[in-house]
């Protein structure tokens, strides 16, 4: 998320997820960073797989 690492998706079998929230509940990791108006990317074995920019409003 803009250009820096929030998070690491474990896949198993063919799913994987990661969840963030603010407050933070259960398992979702803390969501204390901006994501509008962000570039989002994941990358898989170094190459960017998936690029969206996140709607700013």
């Amino acid at each position: 998320v803009g250009g820096l690492e929030r998070g690491v998706i474990e896949v198993t079998e063919d799913e994987g997820k990661l969840r963030w929230s603010d407050p933070q509940e259960g398992d979702d990791l803390l969501l204390d960073f901006e994501v509008l108006g962000q570039v989002i990317e994941v990358y898989f074995d170094g190459l960017v797989i998936l690029e969206t920019l996140f709607p700013d409003a």
